[in-house]
C-alpha cells in the first residue's frame, strides 16, 4: 500500500498515520478476492474449451476418415445417411468453431486508449496498463482517492464477468453441439449397419 503524507491521508479519507478505514479495506480486499474468483472462472472456461476443441477435431477427423473408402460409415446403402452425417458434420463443425470462440483472446476496444469506461484511466487492466509509462504510473496511482481503487476494481469486475459469461455460454454451446453432431452420426450409423 502507498504511504500517504499527512495532509494528503486526511483528504483522502484516512488519519495521520495514511491509513485508511477498516471498513474500506475490507471491501477492497473483498473486491480483490472477486477478482480472483473472476480469473479463475476464465482459466476453467479455457481448459474447458481447449479440451472440447481437441475432442471435437478428433471427433471429426475420425467421422471424416470413417467416411472414406472403405471406411465403415462409407458401406451405408441408405440414401438418407449422407444427409444426416452432413448435418453431423456441421454440428461438430459449429461446436470446434464454438470453443474456439471461447478462448479467443478478448482484448477490449483498441480506441479506448487510458480511459475506462467513463470512469476515467484504468490501471488494472493490463491492455490499458500496458499504455502507461512508469513515472506517469507511480504519480497516478499516488494520488488514487480511497473510493477510486474501488470504482476502478468494480468496472474490472464487471467487464470480467461478461467475458466469463460469454465465454461458458460459448463453451456450453460447443458441448450441445459436439454431443448433438456425435449423436446424429452414432444413430445414424447404427441404423444403417
Amino acid at each position: 500500500m502507498i504511504s500517504l503524507s499527512p495532509r494528503r491521508a486526511a483528504r483522502h479519507g484516512g488519519g495521520p498515520s495514511g491509513k485508511s478505514s477498516a471498513g474500506h479495506d475490507q471491501v477492497t480486499e473483498f473486491a480483490w478476492r472477486v477478482h480472483g474468483a473472476q480469473a479463475s472462472w476464465a482459466n476453467n472456461a479455457d481448459v474447458k474449451a481447449s479440451i472440447l476443441l481437441a475432442l471435437e477435431g478428433g471427433a471429426l477427423y475420425a467421422v471424416i476418415s470413417a467416411l472414406g473408402a472403405g471406411g465403415i460409415l462409407a458401406r451405408s446403402g441408405s440414401r438418407l445417411y449422407p444427409v444426416f452425417a452432413a448435418i453431423g458434420i456441421s454440428a461438430l463443425l459449429l461446436a470446434i468453431i464454438s470453443a474456439a470462440i471461447a478462448v479467443f483472446p478478448r482484448l477490449g476496444q483498441k480506441d479506448r486508449g487510458r480511459a475506462g469506461r467513463g470512469h476515467g484511466p484504468q490501471v488494472i487492466y493490463f491492455g490499458a496498463l500496458r499504455r502507461w509509462n512508469t513515472t506517469e504510473l507511480v504519480s497516478y496511482i499516488a494520488g488514487l482517492a480511497e473510493g477510486e481503487e474501488l470504482d476502478m476494481l468494480s468496472q474490472q469486475l464487471t467487464e470480467m464477468a461478461r467475458h466469463n459469461w460469454a465465454k461458458h455460454r460459448w463453451v456450453q454451446l460447443s458441448l450441445i453441439l459436439s454431443l448433438t453432431g456425435i449423436l446424429i452420426i452414432a444413430v445414424t450409423a447404427a441404423t444403417a449397419l
